[in-house]
C-alpha cells in the first residue's frame, strides 16, 4: 500500500510540476489544483513544499509577473491589479512590492493615453458629458480617480 502512495505522490508531484512550469502560478491556485485532483491533506502539504522548493511556486515572483502583465498587456491600473491579486489570496506585502515594478512614468503616461484616446472618441458630446465619460472609462480600467481627473482637467484646459 505504501509503495502505491509514493507512486501517486510522485505523480502528483510531476502533474503539479507541469502545471506551474507551463505559467506562473500563485500558491493559492496551486492548493486548487491539488484539490481538484482529490489530494488528501498530508499529500498537498508534501506536494507544496515540493513545489516551493523546486522554485515552481513563488508568489513575489508571481505577483510582479502578474502586475505587470496587467499593466502593460491589459492596460490595468493599479486598483485593479491589487483587487485581482488580493482575490489570489496574497499577503498585503507581496501585493505592494508588486504594484512598486510598474515604472510611475510609465503608468501616468499610460493613463494620459487612456484619456486622449477616449476624449478624442467622444468628440462633440458636452463637455460635462464627455468629462464623465472619459473619466469613468478610465476609472474602471482601475486607475486612481485623483490621477485620473487630473489627466482630464490638464486635457481641457490645453
Amino acid at each position: 500500500m505504501a509503495l502505491h502512495e509514493d507512486i501517486q505522490l510522485k505523480e502528483i508531484k510531476q502533474k503539479l510540476a507541469r502545471y506551474c512550469a507551463y505559467r506562473e502560478r500563485c500558491s493559492s491556485e496551486a492548493y486548487a489544483k491539488l484539490e481538484s485532483l482529490g489530494c488528501n491533506a498530508a499529500q498537498t502539504e508534501q506536494v507544496m513544499q515540493f513545489l516551493i522548493n523546486e522554485k515552481f511556486i513563488d508568489d513575489q515572483r508571481f505577483a510582479n509577473a502578474y502586475a505587470r502583465g496587467k499593466f502593460n498587456l491589459n492596460h490595468w491600473g493599479k486598483a485593479k491589479i491589487k483587487l485581482a491579486l488580493t482575490q489570489k489570496s496574497l499577503s498585503p506585502a507581496i501585493i505592494e512590492a508588486a504594484l512598486k515594478e510598474i515604472n510611475t512614468e510609465e503608468y501616468r503616461s499610460k493613463i494620459k493615453s487612456l484619456v486622449i484616446k477616449k476624449w478624442e472618441a467622444l468628440d462633440g458630446a458636452e463637455p460635462y458629458i464627455r468629462k464623465n465619460k472619459v473619466a469613468q472609462s478610465v476609472m474602471r480600467k482601475g486607475y486612481e480617480p485623483n490621477i485620473v481627473w487630473e489627466m482630464i482637467n490638464d486635457m481641457e484646459s490645453a
